[in-house]
C-alpha cells in the first residue's frame, strides 16, 4: 500500500510539473506574441505618420503627393491584413468559427482567386497555371468563403516567396466521392526560395518566418499559415509540405 501511495504521489507531482510547464510556455507565447504584435502594428503606422510629414513638406509636388499616397495605402493594406489576421487566429483557437453550408462553384471560386491574384502574379513575372483532374462534381456545398482563404493564403505565399520570373502550378482533384460527401486535393507547386529543414518544423507556429529579415524582406505577419492549417483541420482536412 505504501508502495502504491507513492507511485501515486509521483505521479501526481509529474502532472502539476507538466501543468506548470505547459504554463510557463504559454505565459511566454503571451509575451512574445504582445512584443512582435507591438513591433508590427508601430512599423506601419509610423510608415504613415512619415508619409503624412513628406507629403506636407512637398505640398506643390504632385509626383511625390502620389507616391506619399500610395505607400500610404500600402501601409494601411499591411496593417488591415495584420488586424484580421490576429482576429482570425483568436476566433479560431475560441472556436469562434462557423463553417458555412452554402452552394457555389467550385470553377467560379477558383477563377475568383485567380482575378485577386493576378495583378500580383503579373508584377513579378510569374507564370500561374491550373490543372484540373476532369471534375466530376463543380457544383458543390460548403464554406467557400473558408476554402477561398486557405488556397488565397497559399497561393499567396507562393507568390510571394517565388522567385522573378518564376512559376506556379495549382491542381485540384476529387479523390474520394460518396453520397454526401466529396473529399478534394489541391496541389500548390512553385519555384520559390525553399526554406530550411529547422523551419519546416515550425511552419505552422504563429508568428514564425525563416530569418529575423524574411519579415522585412517579403512583408507578412507570420499568421498566414496557422490560419490555413486551423481552418482546414477544422473542414475535417489535412495540409503537408515537402
Amino acid at each position: 500500500m505504501l508502495k502504491i501511495q507513492m507511485m501515486q504521489e509521483e505521479a501526481c507531482k509529474q502532472k502539476l510539473l507538466q501543468e506548470a510547464q505547459r504554463a510557463d510556455m504559454a505565459n511566454n507565447a503571451k509575451t512574445e506574441f504582445l512584443q512582435r504584435m507591438s513591433h508590427d502594428i508601430r512599423t506601419p503606422i509610423n510608415g504613415i505618420r512619415g508619409m503624412i510629414e513628406v507629403a506636407d513638406y512637398y505640398k506643390d509636388d504632385l509626383k511625390k503627393q502620389d507616391e506619399c499616397r500610395r505607400k500610404i495605402w500600402d501601409a494601411l493594406g499591411y496593417l488591415l491584413e495584420l488586424i484580421n489576421e490576429v482576429l482570425d487566429m483568436s476566433k479560431l483557437e475560441s472556436e469562434e468559427i462557423v463553417l458555412e453550408n452554402k452552394d457555389f462553384d467550385i470553377n467560379r471560386l477558383l477563377h475568383e482567386i485567380r482575378e485577386v491574384i493576378e495583378k500580383q502574379v503579373y508584377e513579378r513575372g510569374i507564370s500561374l497555371s491550373e490543372k484540373e483532374y476532369n471534375l466530376k462534381y463543380r457544383y458543390l456545398n460548403g464554406s467557400p468563403v473558408h476554402l477561398k482563404r486557405i488556397l488565397m493564403n497559399i497561393i499567396s505565399n507562393a507568390v510571394k516567396y517565388n522567385k522573378e520570373k518564376g512559376e506556379i502550378l495549382l491542381s485540384y482533384y476529387e479523390t474520394q466521392v460518396d453520397n454526401r460527401h466529396i473529399l478534394f486535393e489541391f496541389q500548390c507547386k512553385d519555384t520559390g526560395v525553399g526554406m530550411s529543414k529547422e523551419f519546416q518544423n515550425h511552419i505552422f507556429e504563429p508568428f514564425t518566418q525563416e530569418t529575423g529579415g524574411a519579415r522585412s524582406v517579403y512583408g507578412g505577419t507570420g499568421l498566414g499559415m496557422p490560419i490555413t492549417k486551423k481552418l482546414i483541420e477544422k473542414m475535417g482536412g489535412t495540409i503537408k509540405f515537402e
